[in-house]
């Protein structure tokens, strides 16, 4: 039996700098973290008496296929072909936190899922494979459109600002955070709950803005991350991250259709209150809005949106995938 974990993530700046399309060409840089919420996945071998085929899939639906062109979950599919086609697999696997909110969960299951397909066959592949793998089934084989940042802190945890590019690599850097700067940024993070959940393919980018517009926008983004890794990594005061971060609201709204009308009022009011700044994670129009406040803000924040808008801890600088088990 093999079980292994992928963490989610929440990313800071940059978001969308991370799509090749434009990182190929001008660059990226994305800032964020890997948190202690994760993916699980379980194989162990398929018993053809038992299930009479030669595969099993759990996740929310349960699949008995017998031959990898029959298994209807794509990235599933996909990633056994790559890696597995040979062997008789059961699969089972389970969140802490739902699909479609915001926090790199497809990618979060994809890293996990490569991850104990090799261990089954008795590999251990590199971070870097790993997380290279990954986007490419996502991207490229089951062509859907989004950035490359939730498969490299996936598969790298940590707290760290992700270069993209020029060309087609990326370059993972680790944050040198102690022990009471994190902890004053977990302080200053609050998670809301907007009750929308999303595919991040499916949210539209805005078609009234050139491609000259785009990359320049862009560009200024992938600039604040950098400037954000600077700034948290420092010693200077953890509220004007805060400035940062609306900042990259008021960008991303000049190329995306990321927030609708509900999450507007409620980041509106929580500015009124007292948050300095704040984004929706993922690629927006729903999922986890995070508020950068203080944390005497956020008691006034909870007293206004808590009951209708569920609320999770942020817990930083999570492990990457990691082999849970092997026996």
């Amino acid at each position: 039996m093999i079980i292994t974990s992928a963490p989610f993530r929440v990313s800071f700046l940059g978001g969308r700098s991370d799509f090749s399309d434009h990182f190929v060409h001008h660059g990226g840089a994305v800032l964020g973290t890997a948190i202690r919420k994760y993916t699980f996945v379980q194989i162990t071998p398929c018993d053809r008496k038992f299930h009479g085929s030669r595969f099993k899939f759990a996740y929310n639906k349960i699949e008995l296929p017998d031959s990898i062109d029959a298994i209807q979950h794509p990235l599933i599919r996909e990633a056994v072909r790559l890696v597995a086609a040979e062997v008789d697999i059961e699969m089972h696997t389970f969140a802490e936190v739902p699909s479609g909110t915001g926090l790199g969960s497809s990618s979060s299951f994809a890293v996990a899922l490569l991850q104990a397909l090799h261990a089954f066959k008795y590999r251990l592949a590199p971070t870097r494979e790993i997380a290279e793998q990954a986007i490419w089934l996502e991207r490229e084989i089951l062509n859907e459109h989004g950035g490359h940042q939730d498969q490299i802190f996936a598969a790298y945890g940590g707290f760290n600002l992700i270069e993209f590019g020029p060309g087609n690599g990326f370059c993972v850097n680790r944050l040198p955070l102690s022990a009471a700067r994190q902890a004053e940024i977990e302080a200053h993070c609050l998670l809301l709950y907007t009750n929308v959940r999303r595919n991040s393919f499916e949210v539209p980018v805005r078609q009234d803005v050139t491609p000259e517009q785009r990359t320049r926008v862009l560009s200024d983004m992938a600039q604040q991350a950098r400037d954000g890794a600077v700034y948290l990594a420092g010693d200077k005061p953890i509220e004007g991250f805060g400035e940062l971060l609306h900042e990259g609201w008021l960008l991303k709204q000049r190329v995306a259709s990321v927030s609708m009308p509900l999450v507007d009022e409620v980041y509106e009011r929580a500015r009124e209150l007292g948050a300095i700044g704040g984004k929706l994670l993922g690629a927006g129009q729903g999922g986890f809005l995070l508020l950068w406040a203080r944390p005497r803000v956020q008691t006034e924040i909870l007293n206004v949106f808590g009951e209708e808008m569920p609320t999770m801890r942020l817990e930083m600088n999570a492990r990457g995938s990691t082999i849970v088990y092997n026996g």
